[in-house]
């Protein structure tokens, strides 16, 4: 790092005009971190989703199993008959 601002401050456009150098370091000081931001913000967003799919995940499993305890007891609904689960979970990530 020492040796960059060594290096700027040794050019010619630095000893003519600062300022203007100042501001052009200083705008893409600020377009990396913007830049890190949003990448950052992606980062959160995915991690939300994986959540919420692991979450959904979870819950299909416990109504899978639910719907498979009630096949070994003979109990069948309209919710809970073994294939609409399996069938709902597949489809249903398709739309996350």
């Amino acid at each position: 790092m020492i040796e960059i601002k060594t290096l700027v401050e040794d050019s010619d456009i630095f000893k003519t005009d600062p300022e203007f150098v100042r501001g052009i370091i200083k705008s893409i000081a600020e377009d990396q971190k913007f830049k890190t931001d949003e990448e950052q913000s992606k980062l959160e967003f995915e991690r939300a989703r994986l959540v919420r799919l692991e979450k959904r995940l979870e819950l299909e499993k416990l109504r899978l199993q639910t719907a498979s305890e009630n096949v070994d007891n003979n109990v069948f609904t309209d919710t809970e008959y073994p294939g609409n689960n399996c069938e709902n979970l597949i489809y249903g990530t398709r739309n996350c």
